[in-house]
């Protein structure tokens, strides 16, 4: 009981982190930012519609808050649901037969808490960035005896990134460390230390402070399959980070409305700098995102949170990985999430309100 007692305070300060933080950027925001860092663009050169086709019923009971797949399978992600439930649901492409579920809840050994970062690596490896637990765990589909049984390696993980990827079988790249001035760490999972810090962040001026501005602009993060390019796709503007992990390049990108990160600076007076709380004003940006070999593909919201189904979206920004706006896809009803297929051109999408796995075609 003392175990689940310390996790759930884990918890309570990672709703913290997650729901406090972003508030800080846009009470005053003509003083907070005067201008935008980065490049601006006003208009996508396509924008497309996208039709889908009903894929697979739901049950109330799988998870709807994310989506993985290969060439034999799709796999659900569940974090509202997961208490004494799987974090993965795995089901046949084919037959839409669930077939596996993988990482239990719990605070146990091999177990899941807070997994807010997870993902399908390789196509093959499944893994989680447990956020309460402080560690990450690691397990391959090809080690799968049985629906739930599966051989996990879990590693002891120090400190709180906001956002990671698995970008070798035991390395971690990590985004949103605040009280760091470079965008990227790369995490050791087996030594248990950073070996590296990659891309310079610049704060857009000194009034709050490094903490203070890393936490307006901090989002998800994602890696194109060659593992070379990172990119950081805002929450609360429409501001996405390119970083090339080689050879430590930035590139910022605004758009297509360039709007700033609306926040009220709240002082925290024992860690001496200010946290950043939500206003009504507040507008989501990106909320969920996929990689393929040459596009990334971005969730857009656009909503603040006062506003029916802002953590939903009908719209998918699509960039190339060299920051260049592609194409806007517009969806014909809201989705949760999504991936998408780089061989068939297939995006898979979560109809959240209606229990469906929907598709569609779409064209580079």
């Amino acid at each position: 009981m003392k175990d689940i007692f310390l996790s759930s305070l884990k918890i309570l300060n990672l709703v913290t982190v997650y729901c406090i933080i972003p508030c800080l950027y846009g009470c005053n925001e003509s003083n907070n930012l005067n201008q935008m860092q980065g490049e601006c663009f006003s208009t996508f050169p396509i924008s497309d519609s996208v039709h889908f086709e009903n894929y697979m019923e739901l049950d109330s009971s799988d998870g709807k808050d994310g989506l993985y797949l290969n060439d034999t399978s799709i796999f659900l992600v569940n974090l509202s649901k997961l208490s004494k439930d799987f974090l993965f649901h795995e089901f046949n492409r084919t037959t839409h037969k669930k077939i596996g579920k993988f990482f239990r809840w719990g605070t146990e050994t091999n177990e899941v808490y807070a997994p807010i970062s997870n993902g399908l690596f390789n196509d093959s490896i499944l893994w989680a960035d447990d956020k309460a637990l402080d560690k990450v765990l690691v397990a391959s589909l090809q080690s799968k005896k049985s629906i739930d049984s599966i051989k996990i390696i879990e590693y002891p993980k120090v400190g709180f990134a906001y956002s990671t990827q698995l970008i070798k079988d035991s390395i971690l790249l990590e985004s949103g460390i605040y009280s760091s001035a470079k965008y990227l760490q790369k995490f050791d999972l087996i030594s248990s230390k950073r070996t590296k810090e990659i891309g310079v962040f610049v704060p857009p001026n000194n009034k709050y402070g490094l903490y203070t501005w890393k936490g307006a602009f901090e989002g998800f993060m994602f890696v194109n399959k060659s593992n070379e390019i990172a990119a950081i796709a805002s929450r609360y503007s429409d501001r996405v980070v390119f970083i090339n992990i080689k050879n430590e390049t930035v590139k910022v990108i605004n758009g297509p409305y360039c709007f700033k990160p609306l926040f009220k600076p709240i002082k925290n007076l024992e860690m001496k700098n200010y946290m950043i709380s939500r206003t009504s004003k507040t507008q989501f940006a990106f909320l969920k995102g996929a990689s393929s070999n040459n596009f990334l593909y971005l969730l857009f919201s656009g909503k603040s949170e006062d506003e029916e189904n802002y953590r939903f979206g009908n719209r998918i920004f699509v960039f190339d990985w060299n920051g260049l706006p592609i194409k806007e896809l517009i969806l014909d009803r809201l989705v949760s999430g999504f991936c998408v297929d780089d061989k068939t051109h297939e995006l898979y999408a979560i109809d959240y309100l209606n229990n469906k796995i929907i598709k569609a075609t779409i064209h580079d």
